[in-house]
């Protein structure tokens, strides 16, 4: 009897010994496939699929958003710049912030910045496919693959009318009363107008040749960063955007920043406003404006 018991405890802390090697295994796997993960995707730009733009993201182990949804208008609002990768039993969890193009005139050149929106993504994993298969399945089902992207960026021809608008820096004034242009002929129809290309895709019409501008219903003003009160800072800081068909705001480029704070306010305040849309024979499209905010004490 006392043979069979020891036997007995043997075999079960063989099964706990052999459970516990597995379970060192896997761990050491993961954290070995996590490093690999990091050293593809940390400090890379990802594009999520449907251009969302909330803060807080959750897939299903098949790649289906099951969080509340906000579809973005183009790549610009879905873009991400990944922070870090996490693995934790059954789930992925990707940690980022959304950046906004802005423009240095001494450099001449746009540079993705952080304004400080994080983004979390957490995916959850299939229990019956390894990490090396199903997560490079999974991160194609949520973000673009660089093919895809590579289709969306501007032609030659959209390029250039973007460098216009960058260029001109065109102010609209947000009153009722809109700063005119000389009067140039109307296009009979879409197809005669340029777009403007915004870096990675977004796509809008300029105002004219029968575009009509959109305006703004509510443009509340900006609130002070404490940076700039401490330092007195005062300044006007330009913003390019598309207004979408719905009257809203996407797709920010800071085409003249002020810094001190004031850059990432202008943008929290601008995302607030509300338009009517702009639009070409009564109906509305997507045109690219340039909008100033002024930060001044009274």
């Amino acid at each position: 009897m006392r043979h069979r018991l020891w036997a007995f405890c043997r075999s079960h802390a063989n099964i706990h010994f052999i459970v516990l090697t597995w379970l060192l295994l896997s761990a050491a796997a993961a954290a070995q496939y996590q490093h690999q993960l990091s050293l593809s995707l940390v400090k890379q730009f990802l594009v999520l699929r449907n251009n969302y733009t909330d803060d807080h993201l959750t897939y299903d182990s098949q790649g289906k958003l099951t969080s509340p949804e906000s579809p973005g208008f183009g790549p610009i609002e879905g873009r991400i710049f990944v922070d870090g990768i996490q693995l934790q039993p059954g789930k992925l969890l990707i940690a980022g912030n959304r950046p906004v193009d802005v423009h240095y005139e001494s450099k001449n050149q746009l540079q993705a910045t952080n304004v400080k929106r994080k983004v979390t993504i957490e995916v959850a994993l299939p229990s019956d496919e390894g990490l090396d298969k199903a997560i490079p399945e999974l991160l194609e089902k949520i973000f673009y693959t660089p093919a895809e992207l590579d289709q969306m960026k501007c032609s030659p021809d959209e390029l250039k009318s973007f460098t216009d608008l960058l260029q001109k820096s065109r102010i609209v004034d947000l009153t009722s009363t809109q700063r005119k242009s000389p009067p140039t002929p109307e296009a009979q129809s879409l197809d005669e107008l340029r777009r403007a290309c915004y870096p990675i895709g977004d796509r809008a019409y300029s105002v004219g040749k029968g575009v009509k501008p959109p305006k703004a219903i509510k443009a509340p003003d900006p609130s002070f960063s404490n940076e700039a009160l401490r330092a007195h800072k005062t300044g006007t800081v330009v913003l390019m955007c598309i207004i979408d068909t719905d009257g809203r705001p996407t797709s920010f480029i800071v085409a003249g920043p002020v810094g001190y704070g004031l850059d990432e306010a202008a943008l929290n305040a601008v995302r607030t406003w509300t338009f009517t849309p702009g639009t070409f024979q009564f109906k509305p499209v997507p045109v690219a404006i340039t909008v100033e905010v002024n930060f001044a004490f009274r």
